[in-house]
């Protein structure tokens, strides 16, 4: 539970950030950003793991999860506008793939936002961490 909420404070500083930027009119740099996001994650892995594929696997699954379903709710909100903003101007390849295939992208984020919760409760049941 403890690694959800560490997990959940990275995304939550992660749009702060990037809505900072935005009200400023400078560029994100989606890929750099994400990455340091990402593997930031990973600083509490060798704690919460017995390093089984599993884990990885789970691991994995979880904090994108967790990205995904907080990550562009959060930014809107930050940025003082709806939760069901969806930006035009977008660079993020993800935003941009989605829009392309005309894919909800506000369907996959609550689908994820469920998603990381039911992580966490078979995590609080498995006792996993």
């Amino acid at each position: 539970m403890i690694y959800f909420a560490i997990i959940l404070l990275f995304t939550l500083t992660h749009a702060y950030l990037d809505s900072c930027r935005i009200k400023k009119n400078l560029e994100i740099d989606h890929f750099l950003r994400g990455a340091v996001w990402f593997f930031s994650c990973f600083i509490f892995y060798p704690f919460l793991s017995d390093y089984s594929f599993f884990y990885l696997a789970y691991f994995c699954l979880l904090i994108l999860s967790i990205r995904k379903g907080f990550y562009d709710f959060a930014l809107n909100k930050f940025r003082g506008l709806s939760f069901w903003y969806t930006s035009t101007t977008t660079t993020s390849q993800i935003d941009l793939f989605q829009q392309k295939f005309k894919i909800n992208q506000h369907v996959v984020s609550i689908a994820a936002l469920i998603g990381s919760l039911f992580l966490l409760t078979i995590a609080i049941i498995k006792g996993i961490y």
